[in-house]
């Protein structure tokens, strides 16, 4: 129990001062009004009686040993009455008058005291019970501040998040979990994290997760590794996979944070391909000089060998031949130091029509494409481009689509305009690409053909990229081939109505 208890209603400061100073003045003024009363009156009239209004004031005291002194100036004029009131009454009847108010008095003053401490305890336990309210309030805030500050995080998380349960069904996945893997929330939630996974990873998980809390063997948890996922429509990625194991209300759960390597894998191997090329053009080099120009000296003699020998000689047929199978060897040359060595584009503002009508009538002055039915579509569209760099990738495209058709179909060359790209597809109703092959066909010295190089579709894409653009294949078995061109628009193109050839 404190040793000074205040009263109810509390009050604070200079409130609790000027309440005090009231409370005190009031109670003098009544005990002396009832002090001056009892002087008049007989001894056998119990006006000391009224003392007890006096003495209840203290209870709005701010200390309990105000009570004690209103209570001993109380009895105090009780008993100086006695002696001092007006002569006359019964003087046995007032003695025990007044003996049984002081001990009213005595008795009121122990229930003001008790009564002051049940309320100050009462007031007590209530300014408790708030101030445990107002810290389960700050708790209760703070742990919804957490939990929002950790809903932020999941929820604008880059990487993908997944808690599984020991079964391996999904508890939480964060929205980078539906954007990386083309999933919907509720197609995740509840499902078992296997899904995210190819074939053969998709079947030995459970069984990973049995052994580890059997044995502890850390094959994927506690480790980080790089794996395959499965996206929704298929498609496989690599992906960091890093597992964590963790304990939430005495149940175990596994945290898996998924990172995409994609665009990683994709910077490696521009790396490597560059690291390559350094080594091709090394080797170009040495080709130029070592190579080509005996070639050249190789080519002169045997054309002059060739003109001495009679034009119905098998002989001269067989040096025609040779001296093609030099020329075949140089254009390798070529396009080796091309593709490995690229020349920085000399940009001019080029028309795309008259470029494409070019190489149309250059294509048809060639026997075996002299079936081969070539249109062209969409407005002129005047590009800031290297012609000749443009033109040889173009004529390579076009000549490809030729060679699919195998001398006899229809070629389609269509230009247009969106969202600041001209867009250049090039399409034929040839057997198509198997999808084994068009994966690979942008690849250095990969090709299909008896004698191709393997180099033109990766120069094309080299010069496409060099002017800003991007170049696509689509393609179908049985049904044609489009390769798609995307080169930026200079800030105002310039367009003539459509034209056909």
């Amino acid at each position: 129990m404190p040793h000074e208890v205040t009263s109810v209603p509390m009050h604070d400061g200079a409130a609790s001062q000027r309440l005090h100073v009231l409370i005190s003045a009031v109670s003098a003024v009544l005990a002396l009004l009832i002090f001056a009363m009892d002087l008049r009156s007989p001894p056998g009239i119990n006006i000391p009686a009224l003392y007890i209004i006096p003495l209840l004031l203290s209870l709005w005291q701010l200390h309990r040993r105000d009570t004690f002194i209103a209570t001993a100036g109380c009895t105090a004029l009780t008993i100086l009455g006695l002696f001092w009131s007006a002569p006359g009454g019964n003087w046995s009847a007032s003695i025990v008058n007044r003996t049984f108010t002081v001990l009213g008095l005595c008795a009121t003053a122990l229930l003001v005291t008790r009564l002051r401490h049940n309320l100050a305890e009462g007031l007590r336990i209530r300014v408790q019970l708030q101030q445990e309210v107002a810290e389960r309030v700050q708790a209760e805030h703070a742990t919804r501040l957490r939990e929002a500050r950790i809903h932020s995080i999941l929820e604008t998380a880059f990487d993908a998040i997944v808690v599984i349960d020991p079964q391996g069904i999904m508890q939480l996945a964060n929205p980078a979990v539906g954007r990386l893997f083309g999933y919907a929330a509720d197609e995740l939630l509840g499902r078992n994290v296997s899904m995210l996974m190819p074939d053969p990873d998709r079947e030995q998980h459970d069984s990973h997760i049995r052994r580890y809390l059997t044995t502890g063997e850390e094959r994927i948890i506690g480790i980080g590794r790089e794996v395959v996922a499965q996206r929704k429509d298929g498609t496989t990625f690599p992906v960091s996979l890093a597992v964590s194991e963790m304990k939430f209300d005495g149940e175990l759960t596994f945290t898996g944070i998924i990172h995409d390597l994609t665009e990683q894998k994709r910077i490696e191997a521009r790396l490597r391909e560059q690291s390559e090329l350094a080594r091709i053009g090394q080797m170009a080099a040495v080709m130029a000089h070592e190579v080509r120009n005996p070639l050249a000296g190789i080519r002169g003699a045997l054309e002059v060998v060739g003109k001495r020998l009679p034009a119905e000689s098998r002989d001269r047929a067989v040096m025609s031949d040779v001296i093609g199978r030099l020329d075949s060897l140089n254009q390798f040359v070529h396009d080796v130091l091309l593709f490995s060595r690229p020349k920085p584009p000399k940009i001019g503002e080029t028309a795309l029509m008259p470029l494409f009508q070019r190489l149309i009538e250059l294509l048809k002055s060639d026997s075996q494409f002299a079936d081969v039915v070539i249109d062209i579509e969409g407005a002129d569209i005047i590009l800031p481009i290297d012609p000749q760099l443009m033109e040889r990738t173009f004529h390579n495209l076009l000549a490809n689509a030729a060679q699919a058709l195998k001398g006899a179909g229809a070629i389609r060359v269509r230009i247009e305009t969106r969202d600041a790209v001209c867009s250049i597809s090039i399409s034929d109703n040839g057997p198509g690409i198997p999808p084994d092959v068009r994966d690979r066909i942008f690849e250095p010295f990969f090709t299909t053909k008896h004698r191709g190089t393997g180099l033109g579709l990766a120069i094309a894409r080299r010069t496409v990229e060099q002017h800003g653009g991007s170049i696509a294949v689509e393609s179908t078995p049985g049904v044609g081939t489009t390769v798609i061109v995307n080169l930026p628009l200079p800030e105002s193109g310039l367009a003539t109505p459509p034209a056909l050839v």
